[in-house]
């Protein structure tokens, strides 16, 4: 990102992305525009991308941290591990989940009126015990003739299905824009500190339509399981098969191979998980962008997303035609979303977010 004083909470710019943290104010919000070729010439996208956190805090200040470090037979060493600070929300989930949906709703410019559509992605099933959840945030935000739709089964994985999912209803003529949203928090301090990372709180929320500028076009698509992974029974082996074959798959038909891939955006987890990711993907170092998993922590489903929008902001080795690669990690689940530049830096536009930091 943009050279910042975090300390001082100064202005940051993120391009391609609205990233919004609790009790600060977004101005001149960006889109970045993913697209699909539909088979009559016609095309489809994703863009609008709106990230909401909670306020930064750093992981020793979570209450007997070395002890949760130890329970999880790890050592607590950032060096090691590669963890700095999460992000902790205190809003209730309608308000963190309003605020992403109106400022995507702001960046695209699409009326409420013409959204047919909301998919909620969670890693977290329990966020829908409160089963009036959906109906006031349709209500909300005016979206009467909304129809809502929930991922919950796909843990980490959800926000990249529920992009593909909307993409296909989006070529399939039924629909012309979706909302697509993916909430997930830890409940309390106590779950913060994982065996593959550090839990942070993070709201995604982005559009999917058949109109709007084009930056990016949708090469491929996979998304693969394995049932001893769901159940934590797999081992090495059993994950190397699984990403082998979503790789494979993502880039059957593609006309292209992982060796052409620039960056990939992946999960946010512990350095030591991250780079054996990477091995059994077959990438290499300079592929593999994961240089603010130490501030971002593991978001669960919005990492791929808030990834992909710190690069753009932070890196300039880049040129139309380039390929990326987005990933989402969780047991027993890989989908990858694989896409192409098309357009030159300068259409990429700049969001400015003020960082109010916990005190």
């Amino acid at each position: 990102m943009d050279a910042v004083d975090l300390e001082s909470g100064s202005v940051k710019a993120l391009r391609g992305a609205a990233l919004h943290v609790e009790a600060a104010d977004s101005t001149s919000l960006g889109k970045l525009t993913i697209m699909l070729e539909n088979t009559d010439g016609g095309v489809c996208g994703w863009g609008g991308i709106s990230v909401e956190l909670g306020r930064r805090r750093a992981v020793q200040s979570i209450p007997d941290a070395a002890e949760k470090f130890r329970k999880c037979k790890l050592p607590m060493s950032a060096g090691m591990l590669g963890y700095e600070y999460f992000y902790e929300s205190k809003l209730a989930p309608e308000e963190s989940i309003s605020r992403a949906i109106a400022r995507t709703l702001d960046t695209t410019g699409v009326s409420e009126r013409d959204v047919q559509m909301l998919i909620v992605a969670s890693a977290d099933v329990d966020f829908l015990t409160d089963r009036q959840l959906l109906p006031r945030l349709l209500q909300r935000h005016g979206l009467s003739l909304t129809l809502p739709l929930t991922i919950t089964s796909q843990e980490c994985t959800g926000l990249l299905s529920a992009i593909h999912l909307a993409l296909g209803y989006i070529q399939g003529k039924s629909f012309s824009n979706i909302l697509v949203v993916s909430y997930d928090r830890a409940r309390d301090d106590d779950q913060r500190i994982q065996t593959f990372g550090i839990v942070s709180d993070a709201v995604v929320a982005c559009l999917v339509s058949s109109n709007g500028d084009v930056d990016f076009l949708v090469k491929g698509f996979s998304h693969v399981s394995d049932l001893r992974g769901m159940q934590r029974d797999d081992d090495l082996a059993t994950r190397t098969s699984l990403a082998t074959a979503g790789t494979d798959e993502v880039f059957a038909g593609s006309g292209t191979s992982l060796a052409r891939v620039k960056k990939v955006f992946g999960t946010n987890f512990f350095k030591p998980l991250i780079k054996y990711n990477a091995t059994a993907l077959g990438l290499v170092e300079h592929q593999l962008y994961a240089e603010h998993a130490p501030e971002f922590g593991h978001c669960l489903c919005a990492d791929p997303l808030l990834n992909l929008g710190a690069y753009f902001d932070s890196e300039q080795d880049w040129d139309r035609g380039d390929l990326f690669l987005l990933q989402a990690y969780a047991p027993g689940f890989l989908a990858s979303m694989l896409v192409e530049r098309v357009t030159p830096r300068s259409n990429l536009p700049a969001v400015s977010i003020k960082t109010e930091l916990m005190a």
